[in-house]
């Protein structure tokens, strides 16, 4: 099975669809011929991570929608891409609708529970009603969360107490974190 990721990152979007999608490449890597990362270089990129986990990264020019298109479909063809992973909020179902054709299984990753998907799976941690034609994972349970959030060690596990975390991205411009910890 071959798998292919599209997802970008950058100071502005953030890294959170990307340590996602690292997080179930890393998982998917044990069942998986090949995995690549189908990505933009935008400004302030956190493409480092992939290759830093040894992922192949192919980049696409940083221009329309059409030829974003066009340039997915390409690579899913050259690489025999049988399953792409999206994770992305601005590629809309008009995209969608042309890249699933090229795929065997088209999965999106997705936060936002009204949002109109044209995909096999939906990924989705939040409720969401179901579309006949696609099949949907949701509730907490398929919350991706990156290894080193979601580790508890035995000494953490015996403390008696509740831990509350708050996370705004990696880019937290109106830093709302600061804000929250002042009203706490």
């Amino acid at each position: 099975m071959n798998v292919a990721f599209r997802v970008d990152s950058s100071n502005v979007i953030g890294a959170g669809h990307l340590k996602r999608c690292l997080k179930l490449a890393e998982e998917l890597r044990k069942k998986s011929s090949k995995i690549i990362f189908i990505t933009k270089n935008f400004k302030g990129n956190f493409n480092k991570l992939i290759t830093k986990k040894n992922f192949k990264i192919i980049l696409i020019k940083q221009d329309t929608i059409q030829n974003d298109i066009k340039a997915t479909k390409s690579i899913c063809i050259q690489y025999q891409i049988d399953s792409l992973i999206m994770d992305h909020y601005y590629l809309g179902i008009d995209w969608e609708k042309k890249i699933k054709k090229c795929v065997k299984k088209f999965i999106i990753i997705d936060d936002f529970s009204d949002k109109k998907h044209f995909c096999d799976l939906i990924i989705n941690n939040l409720y969401r009603e179901k579309n006949n034609k696609t099949k949907n994972l949701t509730g907490l349970k398929y919350i991706i969360i990156p290894s080193h959030f979601s580790q508890v060690s035995n000494k953490d596990k015996l403390k008696k107490r509740i831990t509350i975390g708050f996370f705004f991205g990696s880019t937290d411009k109106k830093n709302c974190i600061g804000k929250i910890i002042k009203i706490i």
